[in-house]
């Protein structure tokens, strides 16, 4: 605030010394990038950017590049003719219909979200000390919002077609403009009044300085209110009708009118002044300051300007119709502006006065007609016109033939230094008179010249394009195309007693510049006695204490092609290049501290392309391609940091809000938004970014430093843990530092990446892994014991189902009944047999699964002992056929013997007429052994029909011990044991019988 203060106060000073000059005003439209010419209000927010409302959307601006903001879907209308800045970063955007608009610093909302209703025709938004939001609408009450309760409270009264509220004191002193009066909104007592003729659709005519101090304007004046003291300034030119805003930028007051332009006004105290009037003849919509001291100023349909502290002016009617100044250099109260046309534009207090053609002086004309060179004396100025040398004592004008076009003068105590394309010139001022001439000037002297033309004094005979000489070691140095050459003083001495042509041998040059070949633009000596070396591609060099030293645009130069040098009175250096003016406060030589400012166009200059400049305390002359500027010397302005802010931090695409302690959850992508806020640096702005902190497992060249020229800054896959983003703005062909931010922020580990949660979820898993685990087996033995169990009870039903009480007393009746014939024979035979069933039987229940050659013995042996119990014999097949290896193949035990029995006992085969036949076959493929059991007894159907109630129950229970062992074997082996029971008459009605199919698989 102090530097702008001080900025603005030089400024004004300088404008009132500066009438008739045209103020240069960086000028913005929408080539540029502007939604709109038409732009109703300008502010700068909390952060440094500007925010304009214009009739085609809403913008911002942060120097350079104008970003506007799609609203699709927040309002209907895109024409915003209001800005008003809260608290805490909210910034409220008032569309010319609709609702109004709420950015919070990072999104937009409209007011009925953030109210909970929605105003229309709003007139103002503003926000009070004290925790309000006051609304004013058009024609309409006044309404307080509390940001804390989220209560809205009418305030009733007499409704104004327009009012605004001025100030707040307190929520019970309210300051508004109605219009007429600048009154107290409750109590109803008035201020002061405004003219009765004055437009009552102004809002902003009333601008509040503090506590009880008002400025608004009166008719043809501007008064300032001071706890009822009141000061008018009359401005004769002011048309108080058309006011349309009063504004105060540090001690700068300034007034928007409809078509007269913007006036300016320095305030002291409680006093102003007039200064003067910009911008005539324009709608001036509203102003607003920035961090670097300018003015920006809204227009109505002219788009944006800027009005820069540093006061640049554009001296009239110079560099126009293809003129180019080349040098300037002030005599007193006389500017002198050397053009390449030819002539000289004297200037006094920056407004031409006198034009002299040298070109039309003389009848010759030169190849380039220029003038080249002006040196300023303490009583004459020195120029040079190609080969003719001019002196100028401030009345008249003495002329001198030189033999060669004039590059560069120099000069010490009382001798001159000119360097020509022929050569090094030395001379007194007195010496100089034989070569004067007068005009008029014409072709036949002009060769008279050049033939009777003595070279005596000439140092030299090469082409030179610079010279300088040193004070202190009285040494003449002379720049050349390719490098140096330097003469003592006893060599210069030696040359003006000459009456002869006799150049000098050049001494030998240090070794430090021995190897020096570039081509140099300009020379000069500093007060502490360095040579200042000014190159085409190399920037400069400083000779100091036998060592060479380089400034180029790699430590600041603004460009590396030096045009001129000039030396000011307080021994800073001015460097005239291609690409801007340099301004060179040198601290110390020999460590390379120096402290440089550049000018260019953003500073008031007419193009970038410095040919020469003049410097006078702090009044600065800059003659470019495109005129003459001046400008005042507040370097101060570029030595404030640029603004540097992170404005948006986005995690997997979802906006962060920036926060001192920024806490972001683990992503794949984080990705900051940044902006270096400077007019001054506009599109000469480059960012340097790094991460700082725990880098372990993230990118190793996160931590470096990378440059962008774009705004956004993108990392992944960042590990959680503690990190510092850091940011610089930089120029881009100085690489200076310009500004700089940072922000520490959070990675956080997602809860399911926690070392204590993963630990507790690792620890709860296996102890359900290992209570799964347990069940499992426990149930998985329990289910083993219940299948053991009911599989060995299973074989002992097999068992006994197999040997049934009814068989074993047929059996035994059939031994009684031999044994009673007396047939003993048959009787041990049928007894041996019996007991080896049995014993078979026993051996049986001790394996789950016997041979097939056991199980078919087995079948036979029992088959013999049922034929012995029937008197009509039954035929018995057994067949095996040959891929069968009963020797090999096990079977489980006792499986086929119910089914036999069920086929002699339940198909009657020992009681039928005919014969009754028995068949068993067995068969084998493809891991499989099949057994039918046949036979042609009564069939499966009748024998059901015809059983008692016990042959049921036991036929029952032997065929479903059968089912139930094969379902067991299967679940416990995984194996494909099958049984099918039918009735053959199912399959052919002629036959009888019953035909039992068994696919057993062997492994």
């Amino acid at each position: 605030m102090i530097r702008q203060i001080i900025f603005w106060t030089i400024f004004l000073s300088v404008v009132e010394a500066a009438y008739g000059q045209k103020r240069y005003f960086p000028h913005y439209t929408t080539a540029d990038g502007l939604p709109s010419n038409t732009v109703y209000k300008v502010v700068k927010d909390e952060r440094g950017f500007l925010w304009l409302a214009t009739s085609n959307g809403i913008c911002r601006f942060d120097g350079h590049h104008f970003e506007t903001f799609s609203l699709k879907g927040l309002v209907n209308d895109v024409e915003f003719i209001d800005i008003y800045i809260g608290k805490q970063g909210r910034i409220w955007f008032i569309p010319f219909s609709g609702d109004v608009l709420l950015y919070d610093g990072y999104t937009f909302q409209n007011g009925k979200d953030f109210f909970g209703t929605s105003f229309q025709s709003v007139q103002q938004i503003y926000e009070d000390d004290f925790g309000h939001v006051w609304i004013v609408k058009q024609a309409a009450d006044i309404f307080r919002f509390h940001l804390s309760s989220r209560i809205l409270t009418v305030i009733k009264g007499k409704a104004y077609s327009y009012k605004t509220i001025v100030n707040i004191l307190s929520p019970h002193e309210v300051f508004v403009n109605d219009g007429y009066h600048c009154l107290e909104l409750f109590s109803r007592k008035s201020l002061f009044s405004l003219p009765e003729s004055f437009s009552r659709n102004r809002p902003r005519i009333i601008y509040h300085v503090d506590s009880l101090q008002y400025i608004y304007p009166s008719n043809s004046a501007i008064c300032f209110y001071n706890a009822g003291k009141i000061n008018t300034i009359q401005v004769p030119e002011l048309p108080y009708k058309n006011t349309i805003f009063v504004n105060l930028h540090s001690k700068t007051v300034c007034v928007g009118t409809s078509d007269r332009g913007l006036f300016l006004f320095k305030m002291e105290g409680d006093k102003l002044s007039y200064v003067s009037n910009e911008l005539p003849g324009r709608s001036i919509t509203y102003t607003a300051p920035d961090n670097e001291g300018n003015i920006w100023i809204a227009t109505y349909n002219d788009g944006l300007y800027c009005m820069s502290p540093q006061a640049a002016y554009q001296i009239s009617n110079i560099g126009i119709y293809n003129t180019e100044p080349l040098s300037v250099g002030k005599l007193d109260r006389e500017l002198l502006i050397g053009l390449n046309r030819g002539n000289i534009e004297i200037v006094v207090d920056n407004i031409p006065r006198k034009s002299i053609d040298f070109e039309k002086s003389y009848s010759v004309k030169p190849l380039t007609s220029r003038v080249k060179n002006i040196r300023i004396r303490p009583k004459a100025a020195w120029m040079s016109y190609e080969n003719i040398l001019y002196h100028y004592n401030g009345r008249t004008f003495k002329s001198y033939f030189i033999n060669g076009n004039i590059k560069d003068i120099a000069f010490s105590d009382s001798l001159i230094f000119l360097a020509t394309h022929h050569g090094a010139y030395i001379s007194t001022e007195n010496q100089l008179a034989e070569c004067e001439i007068k005009p008029p000037f014409t072709t036949s002297k002009y060769h008279y010249l050049l033939s009777n033309h003595s070279d005596k004094r000439k140092i030299n005979l090469e082409r030179t394009t610079a010279i300088a000489y040193d004070p202190f070691e009285k040494r003449l140095w002379i720049g050349q195309t390719n490098g140096l050459m330097t003469f003592s003083h006893r060599k210069i001495d030696s040359t003006l007693k000459n009456n002869v042509v006799k150049p000098q041998i050049p001494d030998i040059l240090p070794p430090a510049l021995q190897n020096f070949k570039y081509r140099i633009t300009a020379l000069a000596t500093l007060p502490d006695g360095s040579l200042v070396i000014g190159t085409t591609v190399a920037g400069i060099f400083f000779y100091r204490n036998r060592q060479l030293y380089s400034l180029s645009v790699e430590e600041g130069l603004s460009n590396n092609f030096v045009q001129s040098f000039f030396v000011s009175n307080d021994k800073t250096l001015w460097a005239s290049t291609i690409n801007g003016l340099n301004k060179i406060r040198i601290e110390n030589v020999l460590q390379k501290k120096w402290q440089i400012t550049v000018y260019n166009v953003s500073n008031g200059l007419a193009t970038n392309v410095v040919n020469d400049v003049f410097v006078k305390n702090d009044s600065i002359w800059v003659a470019t391609t495109g005129g003459v500027t001046f400008l005042k010397d507040i370097s101060s302005s570029a030595k404030l940091p640029i603004l540097v802010h992170i404005t948006n931090v986005w995690a997997d695409g979802h906006l962060t809000l920036v926060t001192p302690h920024l806490s972001i959850e683990s992503k794949e992508e984080i990705r900051f938004n940044f902006y270096a806020i400077s007019r001054q640096w506009a599109g000469n702005v480059r960012y340097r970014f790094r991460l700082s902190g725990n880098m372990f497992g993230s990118s190793s060249s996160y931590s470096q430093w990378s440059n962008t020229d774009e705004h956004t800054a993108v990392f992944t896959k960042l590990l959680p843990g503690s990190y510092r983003f850091e940011l610089e703005a930089i120029s881009k062909e100085r690489g200076l530092l310009l500004g700089k931010t940072s922000l520490n922020f959070k990675v956080m580990m997602p809860w399911y990446l926690n070392p204590i949660i993963q630990g507790s979820l690792i620890t709860s898993f296996c102890f359900a892994l290992l209570t799964v685990l347990f069940m499992y087996y426990y149930r998985r033995e329990r289910k083993a014991r219940a299948f053991n169990e009911e599989f060995n009870e299973l074989e002992k039903q097999a068992f006994r189902a197999q040997m049934n009480p009814h068989f074993i007393f047929n059996c035994l009746n059939a031994i009684q009944e031999f044994l009673l014939n007396n047939e003993s024979e048959q009787a041990h035979r049928y007894l041996s047999q019996f007991a080896k069933l049995i014993r078979k039987s026993l051996d049986f229940t001790k394996h789950s699964s016997v041979c097939l050659t056991d199980e078919i013995d087995f079948l036979r042996l029992y088959i013999k002992l049922e034929q012995l119990r029937y008197l009509q014999p039954f035929r018995v097949e057994v067949n095996i056929h040959p891929s069968v290896k009963a020797n090999e193949i096990e079977v489980p035990s006792l499986l086929l013997q119910p089914f036999v029995e069920n086929a002699i006992r339940h198909g009657q085969l020992g009681r039928m007429r005919e014969e009754g036949l028995l068949k068993i076959d067995f068969e084998f493929a493809e891991k499989y052994l099949y057994c039918t059991i046949d036979d042609n007894g009564v069939g499966l159907e009748f024998s059901q029909s015809a059983k008692t109630t016990l042959t049921k129950e036991h036929t029952s229970q032997g065929l479903d011990i059968v089912k139930k062992r094969i379902k067991l074997i299967n679940q416990l082996s995984d194996e494909s044991h099958s049984i099918d029971v039918f009735d053959k008459k199912h399959l052919n009605p002629p036959l009888r019988g019953t035909r039992v199919l068994m696919k057993l698989y062997t492994g």
